[in-house]
């Protein structure tokens, strides 16, 4: 192996490792459970009215990314956010470690 392919090998393997301790981050900072679409979007980093508008197309799923506890009361589930956002993100196997 030449120098370049180690040396390209090593930015992918911190690359991996920093998006992997980001999640990891995440789900220490946050509950299992969001209450609200402004929480689930500082989550994501995005607004609440982006996730509002997201649940309106069809983006995220009812019962698997988040459930109403009421007309105005959406839960958010952590897990199911962030496994979406790794995917969108190219981080697919971040979540299967």
């Amino acid at each position: 192996m030449s120098e370049n392919e180690m040396q390209e090998q090593a930015k992918q393997t911190a690359k991996y490792l920093v998006a992997f301790m980001g999640v990891e981050l995440k789900r220490m900072m946050y509950p299992v459970e969001l209450k609200g679409d402004a929480l689930a979007g500082q989550l994501l980093g995005v607004t609440a009215e982006a996730m509002k508008q997201r649940r309106a197309r069809g983006v995220y799923r009812d019962k698997y990314h988040y459930y109403k506890k009421s007309d105005k009361i959406v839960v958010w589930f952590r897990d199911a956010l962030l496994e979406e956002w790794s995917y969108q993100n190219g981080s697919k196997a971040l979540l299967s470690s």
